[in-house]
């Protein structure tokens, strides 16, 4: 019965479509897999890039760091503390002389406390006083 059907003209026919068939199949496969690839490639550069900023980035904050506690000094103790706010005049510059204190503390030394928000400065979209900061600070 098949072999009625697909008998003279009408088998070559068949075979050069399928033929033809097979291989704009193969080309769109090739094409997909190359797109595919291409994308990849694509996703991975972004993510190197992605992650190439956030180091940068990370050794800006660190060097800012550092610069703040070689400008204010590292306060190791109470009276150094103490004296180090004394010597500064300006309410705006205490606070961000704690603050960098903190910072310095939480980010490049790796210090933990049982609170977690004794390196924070404000809570509910508030500023700390500065009360409060040297609270935490000591």
């Amino acid at each position: 019965m098949v072999r009625e059907f697909a008998s003279g003209g009408k088998k070559t026919k068949i075979l050069q479509m399928s033929v033809t068939e097979g291989r704009e199949l193969r080309k769109k496969f090739q094409d997909r897999c190359h797109i595919i690839e291409e994308t990849r490639r694509k996703k991975l550069e972004e993510k190197k890039l992605t992650l190439a900023k956030k180091e940068e980035n990370l050794l800006q904050q660190r060097e800012k760091q550092t610069n703040d506690i070689i400008y204010y000094g590292l306060w190791q103790s109470k009276e150094r503390l103490e004296t180090a706010l004394e010597e500064i005049t300006e309410e705006r510059e205490k606070r961000i002389a704690i603050q960098a204190q903190l910072r310095f503390r939480q980010k490049m030394m790796k210090q933990k406390h049982e609170q977690k928000d004794i390196f924070r400065f404000s809570a509910k979209g508030k500023r700390h006083p500065i009360s409060k900061l040297y609270e935490n600070l000591s």
